[in-house]
């Protein structure tokens, strides 16, 4: 059955033989959430905040503490009914809900809730408000043959005077993937190769970070960074998947807690509050509040909401299908990748910490024959990855790679070293940097990029500045030496690892 929208005077469903979404005419919030293979509504409980929730703060009445409450928003989160239309278009259906106006301000009570920015009131309170002046456009595609949704939120702050500290959907409204807890889970595709927690209504007691998409690519660092953008909450039938196509690359958490009978699940933008699993002085992460500013208009990335049959699996499978054909332009496949990164079979790992005994680039020749050998790999089908370079210690001057340690041998072992690789036909080699960090002592360093958050390395780098994008994407006349004016290293194989590096990073 193609996509259609049925309706009534209380709701729309919007449906395929696969899946249903029950919508709520007067408020437009989703009340149910149904795989129909399987016969299986994942929202338990009529309220939360669904298609979106949103805080926000007021020039005169600001939050208390600059921070949003941690509460459930009510079913009178929105304002006003939403002017609702749809289109059949690319294989599918396309409604569209307008928010003229998404929320009001309180202008009393400031003893008990100073600053409080709240939705909808009853009637008689109405007089005792300020209109945010926030405008929304939701819009929720469904393909003919699809079992998940896609979920877009634009705003409008340009008649406000107010900022959204956080938006997203899904706080508060029980879901339920099972009849018994016991054969619920929660599977997040994390840093050290996936996650999946047991009965996530008993363990998770508290609202708290499942996962983020991957921000820092960095070894032994947080552990719940995620390799994809999405999390399935699932049974032994199906379950419900959350995901993000982050083609603008803006930053967003998923969370869980309980929630009545159900798990309350859901993402979140703007406010970054609890990113901050790394260690030592990287603990901060870009925990705080990063508001979408009043005057400004903004478009969320697609959200992915799938109630599936089957298990996790069935969730990154349609994650892996949207994400190609999103980033079907931009993205790395067997025929445009690397030859070297596509004909090899092992990465090699080459640590140099930088002390009295550390190894020395001469001898990583030697060390690698023997280690193909052990493994039985054939040169060509073998990448070397070097750690540990820049001349102030370990991974310490990120962005650079160059110039090699000394202690280590510096340039000319290096130039002797991947010479010697060379001859033995190696794949390749390359060069670890970190590209999100920016080191005051860096040679590569671009004030104009720095965010002032500070890390183990460096003050973390905005990466769009376009400073920043410069620096690490212009070519160089000596081809990678962009912060050494040595001639010790032959420019070839500097561009060769390049390539390499960048297939890594």
């Amino acid at each position: 059955m193609a996509a259609e929208l049925i309706s009534d005077e209380r709701v729309l469903r919007l449906r395929n033989d696969h899946v249903d979404l029950v919508i709520e005419r007067r408020s437009g919030q989703i009340l149910e959430i149904w795989n129909r293979r399987i016969e299986w509504n994942f929202k338990s409980s009529p309220g939360g905040a669904w298609p979106f929730s949103h805080w926000f703060r007021h020039p005169v009445y600001p939050w208390w503490g600059g921070r949003p409450r941690q509460n459930a928003m009510s079913a009178e989160e929105y304002t006003g009914t939403p002017v609702i239309t749809f289109a059949r278009k690319d294989g599918g259906m396309t409604l569209t809900m307008r928010y003229l106006e998404v929320g009001v301000v309180r202008r009393m009570g400031m003893e008990m809730y100073p600053g409080v920015l709240e939705g909808t009131a009853p009637p008689e309170l109405m007089a005792e408000r300020e209109p945010a002046g926030i405008s929304a456009v939701v819009e929720i595609r469904l393909a003919d043959d699809a079992d998940c949704f896609l979920f877009r939120t634009k705003l409008d702050l340009r008649n406000s005077r107010c900022d959204v500290l956080r938006f997203g959907t899904g706080w508060g409204g029980a879901i339920c993937a099972d009849r018994s807890h016991e054969h619920e889970c929660i599977a997040a595709p994390e840093w050290y190769g996936g996650a999946i927690y047991p009965n996530p209504h008993r363990a998770i007691s508290r609202k708290e970070l499942v996962g983020k998409p991957m921000i820092w690519p960095y070894i032994g660092g947080s552990p719940n960074s995620l390799h994809a953008g999405w999390i399935d909450f699932y049974g032994r039938r199906g379950g419900l998947g959350i995901g993000i196509l982050a083609e603008s690359g803006q930053i967003g958490a998923f969370e869980a807690a309980a929630d009545g009978d159900g798990l309350s699940l859901n993402w979140r933008t703007f406010d970054l509050t609890g990113v901050d699993t790394y260690f030592g002085d990287h603990a901060k992460g870009f925990d705080g509040l990063y508001p979408l500013e009043a005057g400004r208009t903004w478009t969320s990335d697609w959200w992915i909401i799938a109630p599936h049959e089957g298990d996790w699996h069935r969730m990154a499978d349609i994650y892996r299908e949207l994400f190609d054909k999103a980033f079907a332009d931009e993205r790395l496949t067997t025929a445009t990748i690397s030859p070297a990164a596509r004909n090899a079979d092992y990465i090699i790992p080459a640590w140099l910490p930088h002390t009295s005994q550390c190894l020395q680039l001469d001898d990583f020749p030697g060390l690698t024959r023997r280690a193909m050998k052990m493994l039985g790999i054939k040169p060509r089908n073998a990448l070397l990855w070097l750690i540990g370079t820049q001349d102030q210690g370990f991974d310490t001057t990120f962005p650079d790679f160059f110039p090699m340690h000394a202690r280590c041998g510096g340039e000319g072992a290096a130039k002797r070293a991947i010479a010697k690789l060379g001859a033995m036909g190696l794949g390749g080699s390359f060069i670890y940097t970190n590209p999100s960090y920016n080191h005051p002592l860096a040679k590569l360093r671009v004030p104009a990029a720095d965010t002032g958050i500070r890390a183990n390395h460096g003050n973390f780098a905005c990466f769009a500045s376009a400073a920043w994008q410069r620096m690490a994407n212009e070519p160089h006349p000596r081809a990678g030496m962009r912060n050494q004016p040595s001639d010790e290293l032959p420019r070839t194989k500097i561009r060769n690892n390049l390539e390499t590096r960048e297939f890594v990073g």
